[in-house]
């Protein structure tokens, strides 16, 4: 009998112990794995700290590269060691460029980088070229009436297929940049179908902002075809800038756009009706088009 209340008494302590015994291991088992958990965010803190140093040491050198490209002395220089050195440099910058503006639209907005991308790798060296064929086509008109004018026409064709090939490789890439934009912002049953992919996507204001740049620089590199008046390049640089007045109804580049397109079809009274709505446009209205 005695033995039997002594191990009745002892049984309540020994289920105690084991509470407490039970309650310390699952207090080690969180701190093991807040410890665990603290060490993998220190972890991804660090990678995002690195991705965005690399990112920011590509753009001061892009920059710097920029810089060096905008002196004055790069484009007094036309020896061939010296173009194939702007080229190269230029090549670099629209690779850094595009890489930052598919990766990190946010930081591609904040820094303009649309609007780079264009200036420095493609609107300059297509204004280079179109002067170039501009002044060979004054050169034919003034010696139309001498046997040498000949000799300019083949110096007019060379220039309008280094333009033809320019634009071909512009179109490209930006045909591109615009799939993956696309692809990212609008809804598809492809995507929805992926594993770990939502059926809707958010479309933020920066991401809105490059891909209005992007289709409107497009419709520019379709609409600088030099053989465009005979061809179906100002039909698709129309279409193109009809995405984007769809995209951003109440910007007015789109609609002085198509003005340009109708005014060089001799589409006056359309290219009036379109200047009108690029000086009505909601929020930012085209005041060039005055």
């Amino acid at each position: 009998m005695t033995r039997n209340l002594r191990a009745v008494a002892i049984q309540p302590n020994s289920r105690h112990n084991k509470n407490i015994s039970s309650s310390n291991n699952n207090r080690n088992k969180h701190n093991r794995n807040s410890t665990k958990s603290n060490k993998q965010q220190q972890e991804r803190h660090q990678l995002q700290q690195q991705a965005m140093k690399a990112v920011n040491d590509k753009l001061a050198e892009a920059a710097s590269l920029e810089q060096k490209l905008n002196a004055p002395s790069s484009s007094q220089n036309s020896n061939s060691q010296s173009t194939r050195e702007n080229e190269q440099e230029r090549s670099r910058i629209c690779q850094i460029f595009s890489d930052i503006l598919c990766d990190h639209a946010l930081l591609a907005h904040e820094h303009d980088i649309a609007s780079r991308l264009w200036r420095t790798c493609f609107y300059s060296q297509i204004n280079q070229m179109r002067s170039r064929i501009s002044r060979e086509v004054r050169r034919m008109m003034k010696n139309s009436s001498n046997v040498e004018s000949a000799e300019p026409n083949k110096a007019k064709a060379e220039h309008e297929a280094a333009l033809v090939s320019l634009l071909a490789e512009a179109v490209q890439l930006y045909e591109y940049i615009i799939k993956r934009y696309e692809d990212q912002m609008i809804p598809s049953l492809s995507r929805s179908t992926e594993p770990n992919r939502s059926s809707s996507t958010v479309q933020t204001p920066a991401e809105v902002s490059n891909l209005h740049r992007f289709l409107i620089h497009l419709g520019d590199l379709h609409r600088y075809d030099p053989h465009a008046s005979s061809s179906s390049s100002l039909t698709l640089a129309a279409d193109v800038y009809s995405r984007a007045q769809l995209l951003v109804p109440g910007d007015g580049n789109a609609y002085n756009q198509q003005a340009v397109i109708a005014q060089n079809s001799s589409q006056v009274v359309v290219s009036l009706y379109w200047y009108v709505r690029a000086l009505g446009a909601t929020q930012v209205p085209f005041v060039t088009s005055k």
